[in-house]
């Protein structure tokens, strides 16, 4: 049965399409000019070929600038995760292993300073990626400064209100990073 409908459709298309073309050359629709007008030819392919190349020229603008909002996009998804797993750490806790704070500082400003190249190799404002940087520095000697440090492990209960201001002000520059980052479209 199935094999059926698959020959009735196509006959029954080549029947309406055949009486169609009868029916419309019968009553003179299909009238073709068979003069050729050199100028208007030629105008309307030289309009053709610059409407081509302004498409293409448009395209490949957007193609570029999508590609770069998508690694920008990918690389500050990658630091958020990072630094909000390392934010996790040290808010939930009243002490924070020595260890973990300065194997997370250095990581998450290797990724800054990865953003930063990226940002700067392609003509993005990187002043958002500035400020993070400074922040960043800022909560590492907030964490590791003048804090008591007992077994290797930092004591943030004197400073907690402090490192949650910090880390909320981080958290508001990375946003402001996407905001950049979505001016690139």
């Amino acid at each position: 049965m199935k094999k059926e409908n698959s020959i009735i459709i196509p006959v029954l298309a080549f029947i309406f399409g055949f009486a169609t073309c009868y029916i419309a050359t019968q009553y003179s629709y299909f009238n073709i000019n068979t003069e050729l007008n050199v100028v208007e030819t030629l105008l309307s392919i030289i309009t053709a070929l610059i409407g081509l190349y302004i498409a293409i020229s448009i395209q490949k603008k957007n193609n570029r600038s999508q590609s770069l909002h998508n690694l920008l996009q990918s690389k500050m998804d990658s630091f958020l995760k990072n630094y909000s797993t390392f934010e996790n750490t040290f808010t939930s806790q009243s002490t924070l292993s020595l260890n973990i704070a300065t194997r997370s500082i250095k990581t998450i400003n290797q990724e800054i300073n990865g953003l930063k190249a990226l940002f700067k190799s392609f003509s993005v404002s990187c002043a958002c990626i500035d400020t993070i940087e400074q922040s960043i520095d800022d909560l590492d000697e907030l964490l590791t400064g003048n804090t008591p440090i007992v077994n290797n492990a930092i004591q943030l209960s004197s400073k907690k209100s402090a490192i949650l201001r910090r880390s909320n002000e981080i958290t508001q520059k990375i946003a402001n990073a996407y905001v950049e980052i979505n001016k690139v479209l």
